[in-house]
């Protein structure tokens, strides 16, 4: 199999104080809190927010599960029972983690700027905490979610009228005290004030407020530790990730893909035949150029096809290459740089990329190029609208397809189902925008993208010439265990040279030849002066590769190319 899969991706989710959105600041925050004789609270909170660039709406996070003073766990259930915009209904969802409760509110397909007033009513079951000598309400009325600093809070409590005492008599709030900043934070930089059956708080930070008074004003209900336990909170059409069937849906889904995509791979894209051991072979099957030998044993065209393929005509007495310098730094320096010189006209023994590359390189005067070399330099310097180099890898592909080897284009095939995976992840990212915790589908998309590289099929004859192929990488990599193969044959270093530049093997292909070969190619020129040796020889071509790198993939960037006290805050 192409594809192996080692480890296991886990999706946690975390809560971590958002990032400060731009553009978006909340000048007011105010949250009027109703104690009921039941234990329960009503809590209306509203929010002036300014728009100074477009936005959708806000995000509102609530927290109902705590961590209590002897390290264990309590919930609170929480019910949004009403959301409002300017004095209007909303329209808002809900999502759920662990630890909060976020409330995303405005409309998809409508922004909006300025300033506006949001309205967000919610009950609380079980929020009074019991005590022996008192009973309290300890209350985060902001927590630290937000997507910009709250700078101007204030929050007051009440009694409603149902609640009193044994005699009838409305209760006194006999304590207060209030912390500010992130959760865990001592620090109380908040005033607060206590009259009767009120309390009132400000802060210019995150707040959390305790308010107590005597026991027997609240009645603990029944029931009280089942809800702290349970924890309940907003019914919502889209329910928490780790729930219920959502649960279920994120395992089901990315194992279905790994299922599906399996199965696809098995009937679709595995290549027929059985693997065997890579024997030797001393000659590129089908005589096969380099770069179609590459594109068919890895099912693409590398940027290095084009040095190559170079190399490769020169080999063939197309082009020369002569190696020269140019000066630099008002020529106080001196670089190296390459000439490219054509010397014969493109014939039937030249592919269609060929031809193309050669017509490319040589512009408006083509064959042959009598005072007209083309120095690398002069190439780099060249402007395009648009990747001239683009169409050339193409074909590359498209002769090896058309040539029997694949059955389907694997370009072609690899972006069908990339663009699948990123269609399933995506829509999996609609449904976590809209409310609804489908992260699985996201790992889905994700599977069916590493399945996608293992999706292009070959034909029995591409399997055929990529075993071929790879027993003459073989050759080419462990020359000297094969030295009687080549002793005997003329001129097998330069013919195979674009061969094992392609591979990345070609300083092994040169030291195994570097005690043979004593002669410099004709169709290469160095430098004057300079003894000839393999392993000399193939630093300039090292050389001349990165040139050409440097020159033509900076030509076809130009063009846009595709290339390549106990309290704190929280509590």
């Amino acid at each position: 199999m192409k594809v192996f899969f080692a480890g296991i991706l886990l999706w946690v989710g975390a809560t971590a104080t958002p990032v400060h959105a731009q553009g978006l600041s909340f000048t007011k925050f105010h949250a009027d809190i109703a104690v009921h004789n039941d234990a329960s609270i009503r809590v209306t909170e509203t929010i002036t927010a300014d728009f100074s660039t477009a936005h959708h709406g806000i995000f509102r996070t609530i927290p109902y599960n705590y961590t209590t003073t002897n390290g264990g766990q309590a919930s609170i259930p929480i019910d949004i029972t009403s959301v409002q915009q300017d004095g209007q209904t909303a329209k808002y969802s809900t999502s759920t983690d662990n630890t909060n409760i976020t409330i995303k509110i405005g409309d998809t397909n409508k922004t909006i700027t300025g300033s506006h007033v949001y309205t967000i009513t919610y009950a609380a079951q079980a929020a009074t905490n019991f005590f022996s000598d008192h009973d309290e309400l300890y209350w985060n009325v902001t927590g630290d979610q937000w997507d910009s600093p709250l700078t101007d809070i204030s929050a007051m409590v009440q009694f409603t009228n149902a609640v009193t005492d044994t005699n009838g008599i409305p209760p006194t709030i006999t304590q207060t005290a209030c912390y500010t900043g992130a959760h865990g934070s001592t620090t109380s930089d908040c005033t607060k004030t206590e009259g009767g059956q009120t309390a009132s708080f400000t802060s210019k930070d995150f707040l959390t407020i305790v308010v107590g008074w005597p026991v027997g004003v609240v009645v603990k209900p029944a029931n009280f530790d089942q809800l702290r336990a349970a924890g309940t909170h907003t019914p919502s059409p889209f329910t928490s990730a780790v729930t219920g069937w959502w649960l279920m849906l994120n395992i089901l889904l990315p194992l279905a893909a790994v299922v599906v995509m399996f199965q696809l791979w098995w009937t679709r894209g595995r290549d027929p035949g059985q693997r065997r051991t890579i024997v030797a072979q001393y000659d590129p099957p089908d005589g096969l150029r380099p770069v179609e030998l590459y594109c068919l044993m890895h099912e693409r065209a590398p940027a290095k096809a084009l040095a190559a393929t170079i190399v490769d005509l020169a080999v063939r007495g197309y082009i020369k290459i002569i190696q020269t310098e140019k000066s630099t730094m008002l020529g106080m320096s001196h670089k190296d740089d390459y000439i490219l010189r054509s010397l014969k006209a493109p014939d039937s023994k030249v592919r269609p990329f060929e031809q193309e590359l050669l017509e490319l390189l040589f512009a408006e005067h083509l064959f042959p190029a009598k005072d007209n070399d083309l120095s690398l330099s002069d190439l780099k310097s060249r402007k395009y609208t648009s990747d001239p180099f683009a169409p050339i890898f193409r074909q590359i592909v498209d002769q090896v397809v058309s040539a029997g080897y694949f059955q389907k284009n694997p370009s072609t095939v690899r972006g069908l189902w990339t663009l699948g995976g990123v269609l399933v992840g995506g829509l999996g990212g609609v449904f976590i925008y809209a409310g609804a915790p489908l992260f699985g589908l996201i790992l889905a998309g994700l599977i069916v993208l590493i399945f996608s590289g293992a999706m292009p099929r070959r034909t029995a004859k591409g399997v055929e010439a990529t075993w071929l192929g790879h027993g003459f990488k073989l050759f080419l990599e462990k020359a000297e265990q094969y030295r009687i193969k080549w002793q005997e044959r003329e001129n097998i270093f330069a013919t195979f040279l674009p061969y094992a530049m392609i591979f990345g093997i070609a300083d092994k292909w040169s030291k195994a030849l570097s005690d043979v070969v004593k002669t410099n190619p004709t169709w290469y020129e160095g430098q004057p002066g300079m003894a000839f040796n393999t392993m000399v020889f193939w630093g300039a071509m090292s050389s001349f590769g990165s040139h050409v790198s440097a020159s033509v993939v900076s030509a076809a960037a130009a063009g846009s190319s595709g290339f390549g006290g106990g309290g704190f805050s929280g509590g």
